[in-house]
C-alpha cells in the first residue's frame, strides 16, 4: 500500500526508502489507520485534542489522564517513571490509590515485557476487584528515567483502543523527545550565554549578509552601543569610519574562503567615541549550510597597552642599538689598525686579534638585526621597488659566499634559468634576504652541498605567474613540530652543541618580513638528517614592463 505524506495542503507520494521524521510517520500512520478507527469519532477527536502543539509537558499528561480513561473505559491510566525507583509521574488516581497500584506485584514484571496487553491479578488493589487487564506502552525516557503508560481495565482492549493507546503512546514520546530537547537546548543556551557575556574580549556573530546576531556585554563596554540597539543591523552600518575598512575587506574574504579559514588584524582606531586605541579582531566561521558558510565570529581585544609597551620596547631597542654601535664602531677601527701590522704579532696575538674581529663582527651584525626589527614593527622599513634580475642578483651572492663555503668543505652553485627571472623589489632588500638564506644554509650544513635555482609556476587567468627561487642544503633538517615557529622572533631551531655558529634568532624574522613587505610568500620543507628548503615567491615582472623600466 502506497503512503502519503502532506506537503503544502497536497499529498505526494512518499518513496519507502524514505527517512521521515517522527512527527510526520505518526500522522501517516494516524492517516492509514483511520479505517479501524473512523468508526469512533470520539477516539478520532481525542487524538487531535493531545495533537495541540500548544501544549506543554504537563498538560498533555494531564490530557492524557483525562481522555484516555473517557475513551476506552479503562479505570486507571499511569504514566510510571521505571528504573531502580519506579514512580508516577501522572495519573488519574488520587495519591494513595497510584502508590498501591505502582506496590502490585502482578504489574511490575510486565514493565519488562512491554508494549503489552494481558488479564493481570488484581486482588491485591481492591477486593471488589479480583482481576482486570492491563495495557502497557513504552513512552520514551524522562530525567535519565525510562517511562511507560499504564492503562488498568476491568474488560478486555479491542483492537481500536489497543491501536489508540498505541497512538497516545506515540504522541507522549515524541513530547518527552521535544520536552529533552528543549531542556538540552535551554542548558546549552545558558552555558553559551555565560560564556560570551563574561568574555574578557568582545565578541560579535554575524551572519552572511553581514547583519548583526550577537553582541556580548564587553562589547557593549568597548563600544558603548548596547545590544538591543545593534541587533539586526548591518556590520557597517555600526562600524561605519573608514577605518574599519579593512575588517570588513577581511571579513568579506572569509566567507568567500570557505571554512577552516580565519584572519587577524589589528587596527588603530575609534571604537567608541571619544575612545581612541589599538585593538586586534580575529575572525574564523561558526558553521556551513549546504557547503555554504553561515555565521561568522569575530573577537575584538583591546591591544592598547600591549602596543604601548611594544612602542616602548622598540624605542629601547632602537636607542641601544644606536649607542651600541658608537663604540663597536672604534672597536672595530682599532683592531683594523692592529691588523694592518698583523705580520708583526706573534702567533698567539694574531689569533687573539682573529677571534676579537670575528666577535666585533657577530656583535655589529646583532646590532643591525636589532636595529631592523625596531624598524619593521614600527613600520618605519622603507622600500625602493625596481625590476631587478634575480638570476644576476643570486649569482652575485653565490660568488660572495664561495670562499665561505669553501672553507667549511662544501659546494655552493646556482642555475641559471632559461628564461628572464625578473621581478619587481627593492634590490638592497632582496640581497639580505637571500644573502641570509644562503648565509643559514651554511650555517647548518657540515657537509654536502646548497644549491640554489630559480623556476615560475602559474600563467592561468587565475593564477599569475610567479617567479620560484628554491635555497636547498644537505644540512641537518628541522623537525616537523619545529618548522610553524621557524620564522618568529627570537627563535632558535637547534641546540647549541648542533651548529658550529650561533646568532640571535632574527635573521629568518627579517627575512620574511622583507618578503612579504615586496608582496612575496616564503615557506620552508625540511627533514631532519635530510637537509631543508627555503622557497621564496615572487610575481614575475611581465615583458612590457620590462621594456618600459
Amino acid at each position: 500500500m502506497s503512503r502519503y505524506s502532506r506537503n503544502m495542503g497536497k499529498f505526494r507520494p512518499i518513496s519507502r526508502f524514505t527517512v521521515l521524521p517522527n512527527w510526520e510517520r505518526l500522522l501517516i500512520r494516524l492517516q492509514t489507520m483511520s479505517d479501524s478507527l473512523g468508526a469512533n469519532d470520539g477516539l478520532l477527536e481525542s487524538l487531535g485534542l493531545l495533537l495541540d502543539k500548544r501544549l506543554t509537558l504537563a498538560k498533555l499528561l494531564a490530557r492524557v489522564c483525562l481522555r484516555v480513561p473517557e475513551q476506552t473505559g479503562s479505570w486507571a491510566v499511569l504514566v510510571l517513571g521505571l528504573g531502580s525507583n519506579p514512580r508516577v509521574i501522572a495519573t488519574n488516581l488520587a495519591a494513595k490509590s497510584a502508590d498501591r497500584v505502582l506496590g502490585l506485584k502482578a504489574i511490575l514484571p510486565e514493565l519488562n515485557r512491554r508494549p503489552s496487553s494481558k488479564k493481570i491479578n488484581l486482588s491485591g488493589w481492591s477486593s471488589k476487584v479480583k482481576s482486570g487487564f492491563i495495557n502497557v506502552q513504552s513512552v520514551g525516557s524522562y530525567e535519565n528515567q525510562p517511562v511507560a503508560m499504564l492503562s488498568l481495565s476491568q474488560s478486555t482492549f479491542d483492537q481500536p483502543t489497543q491501536q489508540y493507546l498505541q497512538l497516545v503512546a506515540n504522541i507522549l514520546s515524541l513530547h518527552f523527545e521535544k520536552y529533552q530537547l528543549q531542556e538540552k537546548a535551554l542548558a546549552s543556551g545558558e552555558e553559551f550565554r555565560s560564556l560570551t557575556e563574561y568574555l574578557t574580549g568582545g565578541l560579535v556573530v554575524i551572519n552572511k549578509d553581514m547583519k548583526l546576531m550577537l553582541w556580548n556585554r564587553t562589547l557593549e563596554r568597548l563600544t558603548g552601543q548596547k545590544a538591543k540597539n545593534v541587533i539586526g543591523k548591518e556590520l557597517e552600518q555600526v562600524f561605519t569610519n573608514e577605518e574599519f575598512e579593512p575588517l570588513l575587506t577581511e571579513i568579506v574574504k572569509l566567507f568567500q574562503t570557505g571554512n577552516g579559514q580565519s584572519f587577524s588584524v589589528d587596527l588603530e582606531l575609534d571604537l567608541a567615541a571619544g575612545k581612541s586605541g589599538w585593538y586586534n579582531f580575529s575572525g574564523s566561521l561558526l558553521g556551513s549550510t549546504r557547503g555554504e558558510a553561515a555565521k561568522a565570529a569575530i573577537i575584538i581585544r583591546d591591544i592598547s597597552n600591549i602596543k604601548r609597551l611594544e612602542q616602548k620596547k622598540n624605542e629601547f631597542i632602537s636607542i641601544a642599538t644606536h649607542e651600541f654601535r658608537t663604540p663597536l664602531t672604534a672597536i672595530k677601527g682599532y683592531l683594523s689598525l692592529l691588523a694592518r701590522d698583523k705580520e708583526n704579532l706573534t702567533k698567539k696575538q694574531s689569533l687573539y686579534l682573529d677571534r676579537a674581529t670575528m666577535a666585533s663582527d657577530r656583535l655589529v651584525s646583532l646590532a643591525e638585526d636589532l636595529l631592523q626589527i625596531a624598524q619593521i614593527e614600527q613600520g618605519r622599513i622603507t622600500v625602493k621597488r625596481k625590476v631587478v634580475d634575480l638570476s644576476a642578483l643570486l649569482k652575485k651572492i653565490v660568488r660572495d659566499f664561495k670562499v665561505k663555503a669553501a672553507q667549511r668543505g662544501l659546494t655552493l652553485t646556482f642555475t641559471k634559468p632559461e628564461f628572464e627571472a625578473k621581478a619587481f623589489l627593492d634590490p638592497v632588500r632582496a640581497e639580505q634576504i637571500f644573502a641570509n638564506l644562503v648565509d643559514n644554509a651554511l650555517k647548518y650544513t657540515a657537509k654536502g652541498s646548497v644549491k640554489l635555482t630559480i623556476e615560475k609556476k602559474g600563467g592561468s587567468e587565475t593564477q599569475p605567474q610567479v617567479l620560484v627561487i628554491q635555497v636547498r642544503d644537505t644540512g641537518i633538517g628541522i623537525a616537523r613540530d619545529k618548522l610553524e615557529g621557524v620564522f618568529d622572533k627570537f627563535h632558535r631551531v637547534h641546540q647549541t652543541e648542533q651548529v658550529r655558529e650561533q646568532g640571535a634568532g632574527l635573521g629568518l624574522f627579517i627575512v620574511k618580513s622583507f618578503v612579504k613587505l615586496q608582496g612575496g610568500r616564503i615557506t620552508v620543507k625540511s627533514r631532519p638528517g635530510h637537509g631543508s628548503t627555503f622557497i621564496v615567491e615572487f610575481p614575475l615582472v611581465k615583458k612590457q614592463i620590462v621594456a618600459r623600466k
